[in-house]
Order: C-alpha cells, then sequence, then structure tokens
C-alpha cells in the first residue's frame, strides 16, 4: 500500500488534470465511496483498540490505501475502483495506554505531552497546547472529547478529507458541477467549509514545523496562536463543518450516503454520546451510485419556503434532535456523565421511593415527573428555535457576495 496523504495527491493532480472531462461532482461520488469504505475498515480497528490504547496521530498520512483488486495492489481513482480500496492504520508511535491515560488515579492525559498532526487535533487538542489541562477541566464536553475521542475527531476529519479533496481540486481547476446535482449549493458549500478548515489549520501547522525542524523558539508561535484564538477558530470551523455535512444528508437522495455524511459529523462532534462502533454501523455499507441533493419540493410549496424547511431540518439532524431518521442515538455509556446540550437531566431526587407499592406515593412521584417532562419540553422547544434561527442567520451570511 502507499500513504493515503501521498494517494490522495496523485489523485488531486489527475482529478485537476482532467476537470473539463469529468464534473466535480463525479468526485464527490467516488470520495463518498472512500470515506464509507475507510470507516468500515478503521473504525472497527479503532474500537478493538482502544480498551488498550489510544493512537493520538490518526490522519492521511497514517493510513496505507491499496486495491483488492489490482495485481500490484495500487488503487486506480474511477470505473469502480473505489470500492476495491483497502485501508491500514500504521504507526503507532505516540500512542498511549488508554486505561492509565482516563483513570482517576493516574490521568496521564493532564502531564502527557499532547501530540499528533495538529491538522487533526480536536479544539480540546488546542485548549490543552494553548492554555493548559485546568483550561480543559472547566470544559466537560471538551474534556470528555479529549479523553476519549481524539481518534474518533481525527478519523472523521480524515473521512472529509477523502470525501471533499479531489472535488475541491477538480472545481478549483475549473470543471462544472454535474447537472442539476447542486440544485441548493449545499455540496459547494461543503467543499467550501473543507477548504476554510483545510487552509486555517495547515498554516498552523507550517509555522509549528518550521520552528521544531529548525530548533528555533516555540514562544512566538505560542503566543501568536493564543493572541488569535485558535481553539476557538477550530470550534467554528468544524461546527461550520458539522453544519454542512448535515445540510448535504438532509438534501441527498440516496439513503446510505445520507446516513453516511451523518455519521461523519457525529465523529467531529465533541458532544456526541455514540460510540464509534455505533457511528460506524450508522455509515452503513457501500452502495452502488451515490444521487446528490435531488431534492423534490412538494406540489404548492413555495421554493425559499422549501428551502428555509431543507436548512431548518439540517439543523436539528446537526443536533440529533429530529424524531425519525435512520439512526437514533443510543443511551452513553457508564462513563459519560454528560449528555447532548439540548437534553435537559431529570431533577435530582426523581427516584423511585422505596414505598413504591404504595399507589399515593407513585401517583405523586408520577405528577411530579409529569410536570418535569412538560417543563423540559418546552425548554427543548425553544431551543430547538433558537437554534433554528442561529443556523438560518449562518446560511444568509454564507450567501451574500
Amino acid at each position: 500500500g502507499e500513504q493515503l496523504d501521498g494517494w490522495l495527491q496523485r489523485i488531486v493532480n489527475a482529478a485537476a488534470a482532467s476537470s473539463p472531462n469529468k464534473s466535480w461532482s463525479d468526485h464527490i461520488r467516488s470520495g463518498c465511496t472512500l470515506a464509507r469504505r475507510l470507516l468500515s475498515q478503521l473504525g472497527p480497528t479503532l474500537d478493538s483498540l482502544a480498551p488498550l490504547a489510544w493512537h493520538r496521530d490518526v490522519n492521511s498520512h497514517n493510513v496505507l490505501v491499496c486495491s483488492e483488486s489490482s495485481k500490484d495492489g495500487t488503487l486506480s481513482a474511477g470505473d469502480g475502483e473505489e470500492e476495491h480500496a483497502s485501508f491500514w492504520l500504521c504507526d503507532l508511535g505516540l500512542a498511549v495506554d488508554s486505561q492509565s491515560w482516563t483513570s482517576n488515579e493516574e490521568s496521564a492525559w493532564r502531564v502527557t505531552d499532547i501530540g499528533g498532526d495538529c491538522r487533526y487535533w480536536p479544539a480540546s487538542c488546542w485548549m490543552v497546547h494553548c492554555f493548559g489541562a485546568e483550561y480543559l477541566e472547566e470544559r466537560p464536553y471538551f474534556c470528555k472529547q479529549y479523553k476519549y475521542r481524539l481518534d474518533i475527531h481525527a478519523l472523521g476529519i480524515t473521512a472529509i478529507e477523502v470525501l471533499c479533496s479531489a472535488a475541491l481540486a477538480t472545481r478549483s481547476a475549473g470543471a462544472p458541477c454535474g447537472d442539476g446535482e447542486d440544485p441548493k449549493g449545499s455540496w459547494s458549500w461543503l467543499l467550501d467549509t473543507w477548504q476554510q478548515y483545510h487552509e486555517t489549520v495547515s498554516a498552523w501547522w507550517q509555522a509549528i514545523y518550521s520552528v521544531f525542524s529548525s530548533g528555533g523558539d516555540f514562544r512566538p508561535v505560542h503566543a501568536w496562536l493564543v493572541e488569535i484564538e485558535a481553539p476557538d477558530k477550530v470550534i467554528s470551523l468544524v461546527s461550520d463543518l458539522r453544519l454542512a455535512l448535515c445540510t448535504c444528508a438532509t438534501g441527498c437522495s440516496d439513503p446510505q450516503t445520507s446516513r453516511l455524511l451523518r455519521a461523519i459529523a457525529e465523529l467531529c462532534d465533541e458532544a456526541s454520546t455514540l460510540e464509534l462502533a455505533e457511528i460506524c454501523k450508522l455509515a452503513g455499507a457501500s452502495s452502488g451510485k451515490s444521487g446528490l441533493l435531488d431534492i423534490k419540493r412538494p406540489s404548492g410549496l413555495p421554493e425559499q419556503e422549501q428551502q428555509q424547511k431543507t436548512i431548518l431540518d439540517a439543523a436539528d439532524a446537526a443536533a440529533g434532535s429530529q424524531d425519525s431518521g435512520p439512526s437514533k442515538a443510543k443511551a452513553p455509556p457508564a462513563e459519560a456523565d454528560e449528555q447532548r446540550p439540548a437534553d435537559i437531566a431529570p431533577t435530582p431526587g426523581a427516584t423511585l421511593p422505596d414505598g413504591a407499592a404504595d399507589g399515593e406515593a407513585s401517583q405523586s412521584l408520577k405528577l411530579k415527573l409529569e410536570e418535569e417532562l412538560a417543563r423540559c419540553s418546552q425548554e427543548v422547544e425553544q431551543l430547538k428555535l433558537h437554534r433554528s434561527r442561529v443556523v438560518l442567520a449562518q446560511m444568509m451570511v454564507c450567501q451574500l457576495p
């Protein structure tokens, strides 16, 4: 096999050279197939490794790719070859013992040097890098991400890279989109958000790498990263990526591609309660030719209203708040002591009393729980409304010239 980043660069160069002959939306299809196979193969690998170790350096340079069908093992692009892609994880040089990393007694995560390619770091890594472990402890969702989900996040970023790289290069070279395959511009928005993310973090990586490779003074670079508020920028950039993925998923005519996009968004969500195995199951198996944005508008519904409905549905999907869909989040594991921000925890002490058999006590408890449920439901609806307004505002800003 060859390193995935090298293979992607070769494919990107070939795609840019052949841009007049192939639409960039064709590369989206092949990218979805590759991303699905990446998750279906490396997801179980990382899940099996997790009881022993965290890899901490999952990225396209540390993934090998080959073909299951070619004689020399080289994976070609196009003509359905992506269905034969085989991925292998390598380089465990920065791996740590997952038990000592997360245990309350040792808490190795607090004292172990940060590692890995910063282009694949979640916001929690940038928080530790810029401000230290104490800063992270005050932010429960990001602290949990740093302790348990570093590899999961990095796998998600790698999947987005695989999905978008060739399509973005082809589009930048002047290739058109296929006829009717991106009527709402959602796939274009995904490519734009990936380009912004990749260019931003690559500039930071280059600054850090230049100092360490030359043995220079890192303090000015560190001060610069703190000054530009790198952790907050990553939070915003990754949030845009998740929203773009879920918007594409909402408008996608192929159910398997839609589930794949939602799964990738879930990988990059610091508030996710899904385990890696559950996310890989959500991603599903490979299918034939994937549909893109074949959105059918109900008769009598104006296009502007339907577009707004699509955006708001995507917002709910991004936060995991839709009542129906291809997959529902399971209850968090015992160690996951937080829920999604939109979820409201029950009132402390609302447990079944010892005398539960007593009808009067049971009835009293039932009334209290019903009151609590009504209050929580009202708060959830308010949060949904607020989230929808924010998402709509973001979309309107993105459409400004």
